[in-house]
This record gives C-alpha cells, sequence and structure tokens, in this order.
C-alpha cells in the first residue's frame, strides 16, 4: 500500500498462510513465509508478487523470519532443521544454507545496520535476565548488552542511518509490549507508544522519519504509522481481520 494507507494491492493468493514480508534493501524482492507446501518455508518474489519461488524446502522442519543482508546477498532465517530453533543463513537465491556462524543458538531476530558492519538481534544466552537486545560486529564479536535487566525485549530494527535501534519492551509495570528507540549504543532509551494494548512489529520509513507498526488498540490487529519521535500515531487499515507485518518498500528507481 501507500503510505498514507490508500491502493492496497493483494501480492499472494492462496488458502494457506503467507506471512511476515521482509523487503531486499533495493525493494526489488520480497522474502516471506508460507505454508503452501505443508509446512513453513521461506519464499522470495518480486515487488509485484510475480515470480513465487521457495527457496527453503527442509522436510520435516520449519522455517521463519526471513531478513534480508545490508547488501541482499544473502537471507538470515530462523529453522528448526535441527531439532530446536536457531539462526541460519543463505545466499539470496536459496543457495548455501548454513547456520549462521555470527550468532548462536539462543540469538534470533538478527538485524544488519545499513552499511553491514554491525548485527543487532535478539537474545536468550545463559546469564541474561530476559529476552535482550543485543548488538556485536558482523562477524559475531564484540557482544553487546543494550537492555541488561531491564524486562522482556526483542524486534530490533535499525534506523537508516545506524544511529538508532527501534525495539518492542514488556517493562516498567505494564502489561502490553510498547515499541521504544535508543541509541545504537543503548542510551536514550525512549518509549514511543503507551496504549493499553499490545504495540510491536516496527519497522523505519526509508528516510527514518516515521515508523510503521501493528496495534490491537482498536479491537483486532491493524497497521499505524508514526512519527520516529512516537507523534501523530495514524491508523492505515481498518479490517475486522488481522493486518500486521508491515515493511516499508523503497521507491524503485
Amino acid at each position: 500500500m501507500d503510505p498514507d494507507g490508500s491502493n492496497q494491492v493483494r501480492l499472494s493468493n492462496n488458502a494457506v498462510i503467507d506471512a511476515t514480508p521482509a523487503v531486499s534493501p533495493d525493494g526489488s524482492r520480497i522474502a516471506f513465509v508460507s505454508f503452501r507446501n505443508g509446512e513453513y518455508d521461506i519464499y522470495a518474489m518480486n515487488a509485484d508478487g510475480t515470480g513465487q519461488v521457495n527457496l527453503t524446502n527442509s522436510v520435516g522442519s520449519e522455517d521463519f523470519s526471513p531478513v534480508w543482508s545490508f547488501d541482499g546477498s544473502q537471507i538470515a532465517f530462523s529453522s528448526n532443521r535441527q531439532g530446536s530453533f536457531q539462526p541460519y543463513i543463505m545466499q539470496a537465491n536459496g543457495s548455501n544454507q548454513a547456520p549462521f556462524a555470527a550468532l548462536a543458538i539462543s540469538d534470533l531476530e538478527p538485524a544488519w545496520s545499513a552499511d553491514g558492519s554491525r548485527l543487532s538481534f535478539t537474545s536468550n544466552a545463559p546469564g541474561l535476565m530476559g529476552p535482550s537486545i543485543l548488538v556485536s560486529n558482523a562477524d559475531g564479536s564484540g557482544r553487546v548488552n543494550l537492555t541488561p535487566d531491564l524486562g522482556t525485549n526483542g524486534g530490533p530494527a535499525w534506523s537508516p542511518d545506524g544511529g538508532r535501534i527501534a525495539f518492542v519492551t514488556l517493562r516498567d509495570g505494564t502489561n502490553f509490549f510498547e515499541v521504544y528507540v535508543m541509541n545504537a549504543d543503548g542510551t536514550a532509551q525512549t518509549r514511543l507508544t503507551n496504549n493499553v494494548a499490545d504495540d510491536y512489529g516496527e519497522t523505519w520509513s526509508p528516510d527514518g522519519d516515521r515508523l510503521a507498526f501493528c496495534s490491537d488498540r482498536t479491537g483486532d490487529r491493524e497497521i499505524f504509522v508514526m512519527g520516529a519521535d512516537g507523534s501523530n500515531p495514524t491508523n492505515l487499515t481498518s479490517n475486522p481481520a488481522s493486518d500486521c507485518d508491515a515493511k516499508w518498500v523503497p521507491e524503485q528507481p
């Protein structure tokens, strides 16, 4: 859809779940999860919905949460093909699927910074008080916990300039997930949403001025957009169905 919620166009049409789209850095491709073969696999398609192809086909296991590398050459994902979910990585065409060496089994939801030099991810590593946002160098070295002892955290998303990380957290005595933002070094953690509802699935606009996110504040899950400072939250979708997993698509050259 357009950033104001207009011109919503259906890209997939199956009697099964197609979900969690991830847009390539140049906006030309979309990776997503589908159950169309009787198990959850990673697929990819052109940005207009054409050319849908299965990238993973690991019989007897499930693959989730695709995310593109900063240069569009690789896709990281989560798979339980070795018995428990852990991060994997493959080439953008589905080749060379292997455990993601930069991350541990307890690390999920990886995201590259725009220049590819760093990773942010959610970790349940031993010794942590709970799910935490960590950053590291792209090879996994230099791990730093940005949210020590600060509730349940997840879903890190880098700003386009690499200076900030948006994330979701359950803290401050609330019973609902809220969207926060912090500097890339973990300082200045600031709450952006404040509702008696879950707000999550945040994603930055290409210019870094806005965040789209999912919220159930209207009674069912809808997509909202707000300023990067949390201002002017606006409902873009309004359906009795569930709308979520928004991702921004960069303008095509």
